[in-house]
């Protein structure tokens, strides 16, 4: 019997006898449908004339209605085609898309032939034929969210490695486990002490001793903290949220949310507040770390309801580290109907992240999508050093060797390691802190979760921001649920030269990684060259057009980084000589070897420049000036680097040219940024004295008090300096 059903788009009456779940495309708008499980009611017959109700009728009457009737239809027949769009009340029997192909091979969909069946009304005017189609991507859904589960789609996922979650889970639990562990209650004495001088919270920097802090990705100042407006929605809606799914979880049992029952909560209200940029955040965190696939994949389904670039970022993420294939797999069909310039960023930084299968996803995610414009910038990245491989940065005016290294962190556990501790009611996404041996916080619907209890913390202000989080087991979790969840993030772990040594020799004969098996798979996939031409950008240069084929460059090289608004995979390697260090140089010279009177005048250009290379040609410049522009430069230096935000004027602390590290110091007083104490108190073992003098200055600024160094002062002087910083700064944070 045939499945009768409307078009969710246009309304048009639709008549399909192919079985619930196939995909079809609809006649009138082309909009993709599927056919549902449950047929609507026949439709009604068209409304016929009233019968006469006596008296005879003129048979020339009838006769000449007649001819007319016949000769309308003999016109109808001849002027309107086919595809004249039906009224509402008529059904068109349609066929099935052959999806069993795959989506990168799959031709431009076109309006399949069809037989209409219809009994139109004569009094019904007809629509307009070929309508224009107007493109547009609303604000809002433009469709009515449902409560009901999303019939299946036909989709072909191209796959790399075929491991499941259990496996994955494996893998991950193998990860070193990062904890603060005794330290807890220490920070929270500092954070209160600091509180009581109006001193801000510098977060777990503050713990210089723990070794394996170092290297973690801690966000500082301004950059870890959220405005009042999105601060006020996020906790907003992570109440909310957590009340439904309080609300949704089974009676008797573990604590796991009725799937059902939460989407209906969610997606019950055709407004829904859950279909909105602005949910994001609270989806992500409280939804993406679930045990159960059900609700991964609802996070997919709502996700893909919400349109902008942040939701695009959001299935990206969930295409790459979610440990279901199948909720990859959804996560893929949602990225296809999208622009796919917003995910080609965290996709490509996905062949280079380090734990192995997130570069498998991306390769299956990038294949089955069919980005064929990213060959070109994958076959650039086969030069650049595998992940396990050392890299060299610079700290406090050393080159030291680090590895890019996954850790996990226990998320109940660990709250003050990612979030400064709260001792105001009145503090925005506020909850309390889970002590190791006491009762677990009581559920997010009482109000002692966020009012009552003895710690807090505020999560408006994040230091650590995970790529992924997992639910695992735990040994021994005492009045602790025995599942907890696990926040995975990256850290550049310090190497010794000898381990360092170790692990580039053990690189150079394997010759090849995971990572690079991943993208070399993408570039197959993408240009059809099934047999490997090589593992260098040489050998698949002849499949580029000669205009985008790279040009050699010189052998110099330089350390990269690059960060993204979510903290997502932070791409660290060795890479030849950059657009922006060349243009560097280029404005070195031209400010060194032009005319001295136009001195003045190419320094200011430089202070107002917008690039990276603008800063590095002042920094580079500074040492070879003499007189009036060499304070002019210094000047113009500092000024820049004032204007950066706290974590990347942190990382200039650290950085390789020595006039960047003293302008980067004047620059933290400047901005009377006292989040930066600690980072000037290292710069007081810097070599140069400069930088030295420039630390003490900004840190007298700072901080009202100055124990030195004298520019004059011995070396055993200054030591005693050093130590009268760090005496006074842990006397701060322990009272």
């Amino acid at each position: 019997m045939p499945t009768r059903f409307h078009c969710y788009n246009c309304k048009v009456g639709l008549r399909s006898d192919e079985k619930p779940g196939t995909t079809f495309q609809c006649p009138k708008c082309a909009t993709v449908l599927t056919v549902p499980a449950v047929s609507l009611p026949p439709l009604p017959p068209a409304p016929q004339p009233d019968a006469p109700t006596g008296g005879a009728v003129w048979p020339g009457v009838v006769l000449a209605l007649s001819i007319l009737l016949c000769i309308g239809g003999v016109i109808t027949y001849l002027v309107v085609p086919e595809t004249t769009a039906e009224p509402d009340n008529q059904e068109t029997s349609i066929a099935p898309i052959n999806t069993d192909a795959p989506l990168i091979d799959r031709k431009p969909l076109r309006r399949p032939e069809r037989t209409i069946v219809a009994k139109a009304k004569p009094e019904q005017p007809k629509e307009e034929k070929n309508p224009p189609k107007v493109k547009h991507i609303p604000d809002t859904p433009t469709k009515p969210p449902s409560a009901d589960p999303p019939a299946p789609i036909a989709f072909t996922m191209k796959r790399r490695q075929k491991l499941d979650e259990k496996e994955l889970l494996a893998q991950l639990r193998k990860f070193e486990e990062v904890s603060l562990g005794a330290d807890t209650p220490r920070l929270l004495t500092a954070a209160a002490a600091l509180q009581a001088k109006n001193f801000p919270y510098p977060g777990p920097v503050a713990l210089g001793h723990r070794f394996d802090l170092v290297g973690l990705q801690f966000r500082v100042g301004q950059d870890s903290q959220l405005d009042n407006g999105p601060a006020k929605t996020l906790e907003d809606l992570s109440r909310a949220l957590r009340v439904h799914i309080e609300a949704a979880i089974r009676a008797g049992g573990r604590k796991r949310p009725d799937i059902d029952r939460l989407r209906e909560r969610l997606l019950s209200d055709r407004r829904s507040e859950w279909l909105k940029p602005e949910a994001i955040p609270a989806l992500m965190q409280l939804l993406q770390a679930s045990e159960d696939i059900p609700v991964r994949k609802l996070l997919v389904e709502l996700l893909g309801q919400i349109n902008g670039k942040e939701a695009t970022r959001a299935l990206a993420i969930r295409a790459l580290t979610d440990l279901d294939s199948d909720a990859r797999r959804l996560a893929t069909i949602e990225l296809q109907k999208r622009p796919q310039n917003d995910s080609a960023p965290l996709l490509l930084e996905g062949l280079r992240y380090p734990w192995a299968p997130v570069a498998d996803h991306a390769a299956e995610t990038i294949t089955t999508i069919g980005m064929k414009q990213l060959v070109p910038a994958v076959v650039k990245m086969l030069d650049e050093p595998a992940p396990t491989v050392p890299i060299y940065i610079q700290r406090n005016g050393r080159t030291v060797p680090v590895i890019r290294e996954l850790v996990r962190v226990n998320h109940l556990g660990n709250c003050v390691l990612c979030h400064p501790p709260s001792s105001n009611r009145r503090d925005l996404v506020r909850g309390a802190v889970p002590m190791p041996g006491q009762d677990p916080p009581p559920p997010a619907t009482t109000p002692s979760y966020y009012e009552r209890g003895g710690t807090f913390v505020r999560a408006d202000a994040t230091f650590l921001r995970q790529d992924f989080s997992v639910v695992q087991p735990v040994e021994n979790p005492g009045k602790w649920d025995r599942y907890q969840r696990f926040d995975y993030m990256l850290r550049l772990r310090p190497l010794t030269p000898q381990q360092a040594e170790f692990l580039e020799g053990a690189a150079k004969e394997q010759k090849t990684s995971e990572q690079k098996e991943a993208m070399l798979y993408v570039l197959r996939e993408l240009t059809g060259k099934k047999d490997n031409l090589g593992h260098t950008s040489k050998d698949w240069w002849p499949v580029l057009p000669p205009h985008l084929r790279p040009k050699e460059v010189p052998a110099e090289t330089v350390t990269i980084t690059g960060k993204d608004d979510w903290k997502q995979f932070l791409p660290t390697g060795k890479a030849t000589l950059s657009r922006e260090a060349l243009e560097a140089r280029r404005l070195e010279q031209q400010l060194i070897n032009g005319p001295v009177e136009n001195q003045s005048s190419l320094i200011e250009k430089l202070k107002s420049g917008s690039s990276i290379a603008h800063t590095e040609a002042l920094a580079r410049a500074i040492p070879r000036l003499k007189g009036t522009a060499l304070d002019k430069a210094r000047t113009a230096l500092t000024s820049r680097l004032t204007a950066l935000p706290g974590t990347a004027l942190a990382e200039r602390l650290q950085d390789g040219l020595v006039e960047i590290r003293r302008a980067a110091a004047l620059a933290c007083g400047e901005k009377n940024d006292k989040n930066q104490i600690p980072g000037l108190i290292a710069l007081l073992e810097d070599r140069e004295g400069e930088v030295v003098q420039a630390a003490r200055r900004a840190l007298s600024r700072l901080t009202k008090v100055d124990f030195g160094p004298k520019p004059e002062d011995s070396p055993e002087a200054r030591g005693r300096a050093l130590k009268a910083w760090s005496s006074w700064w842990n006397e701060q944070l322990s009272r």
